[in-house]
């Protein structure tokens, strides 16, 4: 069942596999996300602000991890991380801030009418429920995976 619901999220996100624009973003899991997008081969948060061909990641975007409190992340299965502003692409469970999802959203919408993205990778392995969960750490958006079952960081190894 958790695969058929899986595969219907990702069809849509993939809008049917058209390769027709991608205008949204569908966190997952804890922290205020939703559900949706694909997994697999991905870019990460490393080229937010890159330059791309015609298209710039917008100057004013607000860091992609930062956060001061678990609710101000998401856990987000597809988000616009890659080489290019307008297209979402697969990033298989990563932490995000919601703010800079939310920012990168509206700059799409006045920034990307027309521009026809790519589908989505297809999902790959499905992480650990820890790895849906969202919080903050340090200032960073992370998962709950070194998180005991008590809600403690685990003590360091050595």
């Amino acid at each position: 069942m958790r695969r058929f619901v899986l595969a219907a999220l990702v069809a849509l996100a993939c809008d049917g596999g058209a390769g027709g624009p991608k205008g949204e973003t569908k966190p997952a899991g804890g922290g205020g996300g939703g559900g949706g997008g694909g997994g697999g081969g991905a870019s990460g948060p490393e080229n937010v602000g890159k330059a791309t061909g015609a298209r710039a990641f917008p100057a004013d975007a607000p860091p992609a991890q930062a956060c001061q409190v678990d609710t101000d992340c998401s856990v987000a299965v597809d988000a616009p991380v890659g080489s290019d502003p307008c297209c979402n692409v697969t990033v298989t469970a990563m932490p995000i801030a919601n703010r800079y999802l939310q920012f990168m959203n509206e700059w799409k919408a006045g920034h990307c009418a027309g521009v026809s993205c790519p589908p989505l990778s297809l999902p790959g392995a499905q992480p650990a429920p820890c790895g849906l969960t969202a919080r903050c750490n340090q200032g960073t958006c992370d998962n709950t995976c070194a998180v005991s079952p008590d809600g403690k960081a685990p003590p360091p190894p050595g």
